[in-house]
């Protein structure tokens, strides 16, 4: 004799349940689908191109070509007009093009004639993403993004290979005694 789950659960079955187990799973996958897509409709929009907003973006570096270490970059905000753009706000944002590593990221509020001074530390030499944010006074922005190669500086050796040291970081102090293991 079967006991009353069972019972259930065979009359489940044998009256259409695995239809209606069918129908489930279909329901289920397409709440899912439209599920992801309004998510992906909510996310945030990446800025305009600085070009299609009508902005130039221009960008000079010191030292030039980039090192490791500390630099300053200038970032001349114009509009269509070759105007400078006063009120706007930059955000600079490098990322390496490999995983794991801390963005350097800078947020400058005031510029001279259109021109920002940001200070910027290039933390490790390799091939670097840099994003440009800029505000307008209107609330509007336009970005422009550059691929950067940044080469050893003073204190990285050349032919240094910054992945490799990054993957297996291994930090002596010049005083430290080696430890016998």
């Amino acid at each position: 004799m079967i006991g009353p789950p069972c019972e259930a659960l065979h009359e489940l079955y044998s009256c259409g349940g695995m239809e209606m187990a069918r129908q489930a799973r279909s329901w289920l996958t397409f709440l899912l689908l439209v599920g992801g897509l309004v998510l992906t409709a909510c996310r945030q929009a990446e800025p305009p191109d600085a070009q299609a907003a009508g902005i130039e973006i221009a960008v000079t570096m010191e030292p030039d070509p980039p090192v490791t270490g500390a630099a300053t970059l200038w970032v001349s905000v114009r509009n269509e007009a070759g105007e400078p753009v006063r009120d706007a706000k930059l955000n600079v944002r490098g990322d390496m093009t490999h995983a794991g590593m801390v963005p350097v990221i800078r947020d400058i509020e005031e510029s001279e004639d259109g021109v920002f001074v940001v200070p910027f530390e290039w933390t490790m030499s390799g091939d670097w993403i840099v994003d440009f944010t800029v505000t307008l006074p209107d609330g509007e922005t336009a970005q422009e993004r550059l691929d950067i190669t940044v080469a050893p500086g003073e204190n990285e050796p050349e032919g240094h290979d910054a992945h490799a040291d990054h993957d297996a970081h291994d930090v002596h102090d010049e005083h430290e005694t080696p430890h016998d293991g």
